[in-house]
């Protein structure tokens, strides 16, 4: 990369690291995103975008802990299927037209989520979750989150709240831990295949890492932050209608045959 792309990422990033980090998530979304905007290859992007995950899911963690923001009674039971499926989806590595697909629609998604799903009712009626539907649940979620290198907690935080299985204001913890442990095994399988990361990867973790803890200890003293969820639902519907394959296939094509080179 450039210095000027170098730059411009950065400050990407750290936005991203800030107002993710605030609703409890590593930013892994918002990493892929903005990376794939830039134009980084899929081999480079999914590796950066577990690093910085890790490093803004376990400030955030410890930032949701410590304000008594989480329950591990609840988390458990998806960390015992979601780390072995993440460090499966780290270690494979798909074809760029795949990848492309799939960060699209997850992109979208996420963006619906962020946009539709309820933030949470204080006064909703709580019910402890089945094992049996959590822990194929956790798989799917693991495996997600170790393919696109995303963490998964996009999708675990709406879960918990529309199901009932856990309140507001300690879904955010729950969800940096899940994302902080799925993103660490997903890095690990996909570093046993040789993964390369970019050298400008110090700035972007310094980035990252004052977003975190400016947001994590902002979003740790809020119930709900409508405004920044509206935000971020805009540029993941942006970036996944944008996605290169749903406007150029042919564009693709060539992506996928410099790869192989």
């Amino acid at each position: 990369m450039d210095t000027a792309t170098t730059i411009i990422l950065t400050i990407f990033m750290f936005v991203i690291a800030l107002l993710y980090s605030s609703i409890g998530m590593g930013g892994g979304t918002g990493y892929v995103a903005a990376m794939a905007f830039i134009g980084i290859a899929p081999a480079i992007m999914k590796p950066t975008a577990l690093i910085l995950n890790i490093i803004v899911a376990s400030i955030a963690s410890i930032t949701y802990i410590q304000a008594g923001r989480f329950s591990w009674s609840i988390l458990w039971p998806f960390l015992i299927t979601s780390i072995p499926c993440a460090f499966l989806g780290g270690f494979i590595t798909l074809q760029t037209t795949v990848f492309k697909l799939i960060v699209g629609v997850v992109l979208l998604f996420a963006s619906y989520q962020l946009a539709f799903v309820s933030q949470g009712n204080q006064q909703q009626t709580l019910r402890p979750p089945r094992l049996s539907i959590v822990l194929p649940i956790g798989a799917l979620l693991g495996l997600v989150a170790g393919l696109t290198g995303t963490g998964g907690g996009f999708l675990l935080s709406p879960l918990l709240i529309l199901l009932g299985w856990a309140e507001a204001r300690v879904v955010c913890g729950i969800s940096a831990v899940f994302i902080m442990a799925n993103s660490t095994f997903g890095l690990a399988g996909c570093l046993s295949k040789v993964a390369c990361v970019p050298k400008e990867i110090i700035f972007l973790a310094i980035a990252v890492t004052l977003g975190g803890c400016l947001g994590s200890r902002y979003g740790s003293k809020k119930a709900s932050n409508k405004i920044i969820h509206k935000v971020l639902a805009i540029v993941f519907g942006d970036c996944g209608v944008k996605n290169d394959i749903w406007i150029n296939p042919k564009k693709m094509r060539m992506i996928q045959i410099t790869d192989n080179r």
